[in-house]
Parts: structure tokens; C-alpha cells; sequence
């Protein structure tokens, strides 16, 4: 046995300085990047553990009851602040009244500390199952984030603190035994492997960091900066994805083309900041109406797509019609006028045989070409388009898009 003695020592020195520059990383981008979430209770957490690995190393052979409850108290504050960082990383919303439920469990780790030391054992086991409790809870949420582009980065999180959890839940079960050098040797080896445990998981706090933020720099390349939408590059990739899983599950696919009326003629006597205004309004408007369909996006000046999946040529219809009618309904206003906004809208259904949203879209534009034809502020369907195609000196968002002509 004497050969497998494993010295902890040296292990929670190397630990301490590694969890000292974890929390350092971790509070340093929590102080630069306000938009990191969380990461202000990941570096609480980190601090806290450094002060407990710390704690360790001084009394690494001191293995009374009365040390075990302020050991598990201490680690026990320290996931509580990391189970608050991972709620609003996973969730993408703080806890309500976080600070308050801190200061309670501090205070419920404070009375802790003042148990006799007859009650002290089962202070201890307590306090590590509620920690193990905090762990599992912390798992879960690492397991189903809310951002599936974070799932495979988080599940490895989960994985660890369930190992975690399971680690210190055997703290108290190996304790109600006599303390031989086997069981020792073990405790040792189960602070060893904690250790190891609590620094991969700081570790993935910062590349969590990095994943999320990679992930929000890509939205951010796919949405259109003033009316929140998606953009052109977004549909597109998009568009072509839709298709696939209309064609491959056997499902309908419509596509409604929205462009505003009269924009230019808006702009050049309201000013560009009413035109940015008119578009902000569709774009909120869209964003609200269409809450639940897969794509809303804005691919020119004052032209929007939607695609909608799942939905025939009639409720297609009925949707841009509704569309329509909400468009119209928006109120700008320049100083004491009251501008009106419309859209003409046009409607196709992805027919048997194709396999290209090329040609989806160019319905559509034709569509949306013969209600500009028809006096605009109406939505045509392309089944019932009689309006010839654009002429060679006109442009259609066909042209704009394939042609990259268009400017957003």
C-alpha cells in the first residue's frame, strides 16, 4: 500500500497556483466583457475554491469533523455561486434575487460552523449532499443549454460535474468507517481526483467563454443590424436547408417576398431617419408575428422574406394577408404627420420535383411583381400571377440578389 501512497501536498500546491490563474482568467473577462454571462459568479466560484484548495493544502492531514464541516461549507458556498453563473449561461437569465439567497446560504453555512462536535459528522454529510445536489442541478442544466450551438461544449461541462458530485458524495460514506491507512490512502486519492475534477471544470468555464462568444459573433453576422432580422447570407444558407426538409420529410414550403411600397418616394420626402424608422417598425413587426416560423429576413433596402414550413398555399396566403393588414396598421409619425407604410407581398409553394429554393424565390418575386401591377398594398399568389415578368430595364429581387446588385 505503502507504494500506491499518493503525496497531496505537492498535488493541492500545483492546484492552488492553477486555480489561482483560472480565477484570475475568469475574473479578468468577467471585468472586460460585460456581455459575459455569468462569468462574474464563475470567477466568485473560482476565488472561493482557490480559498478552499488553500485551506486544504495547510491542514492536509487534519481529518477531524469539525474541519470537514468548514471544508464543505466553504466548497459548498463555492458551487452555490457557480450553480448561479450556469443558470444564467445555460438559461440566458440571472436568478431572481440572486444576492439575497447567496447571503442566506451564507448564513446557513455560518450557523453550520457552529455545531458540537458529536453533531458534526452529520453537519458534514448534509452539507455535502446538498453540494451534490447543487452539482447534479448544475449537470442538468449543462445538458440541455438553451443555445444548441453551446450543446457539445456544456455536455462535457455536465459529464465532469456529475464525476464531481459523485467524488464528494463518497467523502462521508468512506468516513463512517474507521480511518485505516487503506481508507487514508483512499481519502486521499478522493481529493486528488476532486481536485483534478474542479480544475477541468474551471477549465471549461473559459473555453465555455470562448464558445459563446464565437456563437454570438456568428449571430451577429447573420442578423441585419437595423431591423433585427436575419440577413441575406442567413436566408440564403438557410433557405436551401428548408427545401431539403420540405423535399426529404415530404412537407410543404412557402416563401412570401415583402417589399414596401413607395419607399424611395418615403424617404426622399420624410428623410432617410423616417425610412430607418419604417424599416425598424416591419422588422419588429415581423419579428412578432413570426415568433414561430423557422426564417424572417431582410435581403434588400425595403424587401423582406419569410420562409414558412408546414404550411399550404392557402394559410400562406392567409399569413401574408395578416402581414399585410399589420404593416399597414403601424404608426410613424414626423413630427405631427402621420405616415402610412404598405406592402406588397407575393406568395409561392415549393411544387413537386424541385430541389432549389432558386426557383421558390423567383415565383415569389413574380408574385410580389404582379401585385406591385395590381396598385400595390395587396398579395398575390403565383398560382394566380397574371402579371408578365419584369422587363429587361426592371429589377427584381431575383436580379438584385443573384446579380449583387443589392446593398443592405
Amino acid at each position: 500500500m505503502r507504494s500506491w501512497q499518493l503525496d497531496p501536498l505537492h498535488l493541492f500546491l500545483a492546484a492552488s497556483t492553477i486555480n489561482l490563474v483560472f480565477a484570475l482568467a475568469v475574473g479578468i473577462i468577467a471585468c472586460v466583457d460585460r456581455r459575459a454571462r455569468g462569468m462574474k459568479w464563475f470567477s466568485a466560484s473560482s476565488f472561493m475554491l482557490l480559498t478552499s484548495t488553500t485551506f486544504r493544502l495547510w491542514h492536509a492531514r487534519n481529518e477531524s469533523p469539525i474541519w470537514d464541516v468548514r471544508i464543505s461549507a466553504w466548497v459548498l458556498l463555492s458551487y452555490a455561486l457557480m450553480s448561479i453563473g450556469v443558470y444564467w449561461f445555460c438559461e440566458r437569465r440571472p436568478v431572481r434575487h440572486a444576492r439575497m439567497k447567496v447571503l442566506l446560504l451564507l448564513g446557513v453555512c455560518g450557523l453550520a460552523l457552529l455545531v458540537p462536535g458529536k453533531a458534526a459528522f452529520p453537519i458534514f454529510a448534509l452539507l455535502r449532499g446538498v453540494t451534490c445536489a447543487i452539482l447534479l442541478w448544475c449537470g442538468w442544466m449543462f445538458w440541455r443549454p438553451r443555445v444548441r450551438a453551446l450543446r457539445k461544449t456544456t455536455r462535457i461541462s455536465a459529464v465532469i460535474v456529475v464525476m464531481l458530485a459523485i467524488l464528494l458524495m463518497l467523502f462521508p460514506v468512506i468516513k463512517l468507517g474507521a480511518l485505516t491507512p487503506y481508507t487514508m490512502w483512499l481519502l486521499d486519492f478522493l481529493r486528488s481526483a476532486a481536485t483534478v475534477c474542479s480544475l477541468a471544470l474551471q477549465l471549461s468555464f473559459v473555453s465555455l467563454y470562448v464558445m459563446d462568444n464565437n456563437t454570438r459573433l456568428l449571430e451577429e453576422t447573420r442578423r441585419d443590424v437595423l431591423t433585427g432580422l436575419h440577413n441575406r447570407r442567413a436566408f440564403e444558407e438557410q433557405a436551401q436547408i428548408s427545401v431539403d426538409h420540405a423535399v426529404t420529410r415530404d412537407q410543404s414550403l412557402a416563401l412570401l417576398m415583402i417589399d414596401l411600397d413607395d419607399f424611395k418616394a418615403l424617404n426622399d420626402r420624410w428623410g432617410h431617419s423616417c425610412g430607418d424608422q419604417s424599416l425598424k417598425l416591419v422588422g419588429g413587426a415581423l419579428r412578432g408575428a413570426l415568433s414561430n416560423e423557422k426564417l424572417a429576413a431582410r435581403i434588400g433596402g425595403e424587401e423582406f422574406a419569410v420562409l414558412l414550413e408546414n404550411c399550404d398555399l392557402e394559410r400562406a396566403k392567409d399569413k401574408a394577408d395578416g402581414l399585410r393588414e399589420l404593416i399597414e396598421s403601424l404608426e410613424l409619425y414626423s413630427g405631427a404627420n402621420r405616415i402610412t407604410i404598405t406592402a406588397s407581398i407575393g406568395v409561392s409553394l415549393l411544387l413537386p420535383g424541385e430541389v432549389v429554393w432558386h426557383d421558390l424565390l423567383q415565383r415569389a418575386d413574380a408574385a410580389l411583381y404582379g401585385a406591385k401591377s395590381r396598385g400595390r398594398n395587396c398579395v398575390v399568389v403565383s398560382s394566380d400571377t397574371t402579371a408578365p415578368l419584369p422587363a429587361a430595364g426592371e429589377t427584381s429581387a431575383w436580379n438584385r440578389i443573384f446579380r449583387g446588385g443589392l446593398s443592405l
